[in-house]
């Protein structure tokens, strides 16, 4: 790759990103904001070049795909950690031109905090891994909830069956409550998430 002589900062939003640019001196220059799109991005590189040029943007809700789009185009990308950059002291005015120009300057005096940019089959694993903790949490909050109804109403299982046994789930479909309010409580608890998550192949 040729001499870094172009640094680009991106802010990006989900329909939008504001482009900055700067070279090897002087200030950032605001680039316009562009369709957040692939064809919009496309274009963009191909009027500020590959070879020699380097993008940013802040890892956010929009993942990895902007990054992913750069390098196959033939550009270097960084993404920098949101929660590790540079905040000026009393700097409270905040505008997507301002954010992408700030951006364009650390890029080029090399204070961008990097995070790791995961490989789509990382990045699939971990979607996969927090659907199990989604799941596990869901559980637990429609066991609770479930469980604190019965101990208000003192409605126990017989006696040796232990909570969330066979037993205790077979216990808990054929039990019939005294209001039929209650008794629709008890169904749309029995509809919830009230089963052990199946992807248990993670754990």
């Amino acid at each position: 790759m040729s001499e870094l002589t172009t640094f680009v900062g991106l802010d990006v939003h989900k329909a939008t990103i504001a482009v900055a640019v700067a070279f090897k001196s002087g200030d950032a220059v605001d680039w316009g904001t562009i369709r957040n799109r692939p064809e919009a991005i496309s274009k963009l590189l191909e009027k500020l070049g590959a070879d020699g040029t380097t993008y940013v943007y802040e890892a956010g809700p929009c993942g990895y795909a902007l990054y992913r789009q750069i390098r196959a185009l033939g550009a270097n990308c960084v993404v920098a950690a949101p929660s590790k950059m540079e905040r000026a002291p009393g700097d409270r005015v905040k505008t997507d031109r301002r954010d992408a120009q700030k951006l364009a300057r650390q890029l080029r005096s090399g204070t961008i905090p990097a995070v790791w940019v995961p490989e789509p089959e990382d990045e699939a694993f971990r979607d996969l891994t927090r659907a199990r903790q989604v799941a596990q949490e869901q559980l637990q909050r429609s066991k609770n909830r479930l469980t604190k109804m019965l101990l208000r109403l003192d409605v126990r299982p017989p006696d040796g069956v232990k909570v969330w046994t066979t037993a205790y789930w077979s216990w808990l479909k054929q039990l019939q409550l005294s209001y039929a309010a209650q008794q629709v409580v008890l169904t749309e608890s029995l509809l919830a998430p009230l089963r052990k998550p199946t992807l248990e192949w993670i754990a």
